[in-house]
């Protein structure tokens, strides 16, 4: 048995016919069938059922094509081992990611990498969350932006997974929902709450005007008195410096008061719009809604499926896709409402957005690399570009929510 006939199992499983596997050899398809012949003969058993549709393995053929693939990846790696001794391999990156990370995360990291490192060979490929680590692993990425629902990844052996982000989901509604409506209310209430507190407080200020006036009247009338004899001007400058005492004490309360109506008044303007304007909802407030969701089979989808189901409803699915562009773009035009990854927010026209009441379900943002990424040194500087970008949405978001 040799490796090179282990190798060719492994290229017909991939390509899933004699000539996907010539092809990728660069051979003839006849050089090709003469090698397998060669080998079934070897080891008098067949290892590649042949048909109009193309190339199918035995189970021995598996059985072998597991080690071809091995042999494969030891292969690339030394030569990728040896690319990076020889310096080929300090500025080349190849990074793979889902649709909204290449549209958010990205960006900018990768623009503040190319401000330094100018000369970096950067190449980015659309890979779905599903192929990311085995894109990783068999060599043709060097790292890759993933995402996974409610079940932790399980790296194979010489893959890490960092941490990237936890990306929480929103509820996404058109504009003129009730629930939008709801908070428009709240807002009116909170606003005649201040004015009523407005107002008592300058119902305060003018009683207090109108006593200090008085206090003011009484202390001239008993100074004209106390003019008449000496012992009772003495009464009067004490009556006198006890009622400036009074009022200054008085004057105090009133500031002290005034202070804390303003206070309370700010708090309310500004607490209570931002209260309004991001309160977070409960997914059971949208039982009897028609609902736009990513297809079954999805990992979003079956996280959708088991919180509806925890929050107490069955929910009527309306629509299906396997895109939250287009689930947002169908919210838009008023059939239904749409659970959104908050990174996948596309703000489309006619739509609003809502934070979610704990538990929040939310998706986690992860970035799969081989263990030892000394070859290619660029994937630690894009790691660390990444975390930043990570850690200003986030940022953000908070701000966003109040």
């Amino acid at each position: 048995m040799e490796p090179a006939q282990l190798q060719l199992l492994a290229l017909i499983e991939r390509h899933g016919s004699m000539a996907g596997a010539a092809q990728a050899l660069g051979r003839t398809p006849a050089a090709i069938t003469q090698q397998l012949a060669k080998a079934e003969r070897e080891l008098k058993t067949t290892l590649v059922h042949r048909g109009p549709r193309g190339a199918a393995l035995t189970a021995a053929g598996a059985l072998l094509a597991r080690h071809g693939r091995i042999i494969d990846e030891e292969t690339q790696r030394a030569a990728l081992g040896l690319d990076g001794l020889l310096g080929r391999l300090s500025l080349r990156l190849r990074i793979g990611a889902f649709q909204a990370a290449a549209l958010h995360l990205l960006p900018p990291a990768l623009t503040a990498l190319r401000h330094r490192y100018p000369a970096a060979d950067l190449t980015v490929t659309d890979v779905s969350s599903d192929q990311g680590v085995d894109e990783v692993v068999a060599g043709r990425l060097d790292m890759a932006v993933i995402a996974s629902w409610d079940t932790p990844i399980t790296p194979p052996d010489l893959v890490t997974v960092h941490p990237l982000l936890r990306d929480p989901m929103v509820v996404v509604l058109p504009d003129d929902h009730p629930a939008l409506t709801a908070t428009a209310l709240a807002e009116s209430a909170l606003a005649e709450s201040a004015l009523a507190e407005t107002a008592l407080a300058e119902t305060v200020l003018a009683e207090t005007a109108l006593a200090e006036t008085a206090l003011a009247e009484t202390a001239l009338a008993e100074t004209v008195l106390a003019e008449r004899t000496l012992a009772e001007r003495t009464l009067a400058e004490t009556v006198l410096a006890e009622t400036v005492l009074a009022e200054t004490a008085l004057a105090e309360t009133v500031l002290a008061e005034r202070t804390l109506a303003e206070r309370v008044l700010a708090e309310v303007a500004l607490g209570g719009s931002a209260r309004a304007e991001s309160a977070p909802v409960g997914l059971e407030q949208f039982r009897d809604e028609a609902w736009v969701t990513i297809l079954a089979g999805h990992a979003a989808r079956a996280q959708f499926d088991r919180v509806t189901a925890a929050a107490g409803f069955t929910p009527r699915i309306r629509f299906q896709t396997a895109s939250y562009d287009v689930a947002q773009a169908l919210v838009g035009t008023g059939i239904g409402v749409a659970l959104v990854s908050r990174l996948a927010l596309a703000y489309a026209p006619r739509t609003a957005h809502r934070a979610l009441r704990p538990p929040v379900p939310h998706r986690d943002l992860q970035v799969v690399t081989m263990t030892d990424a000394t070859v290619t040194p660029m994937v630690e500087v894009f790691l660390r570009l990444l975390r930043d970008v990570a850690n200003d949405l986030e940022s953000g978001w908070a701000a966003e929510d109040g």
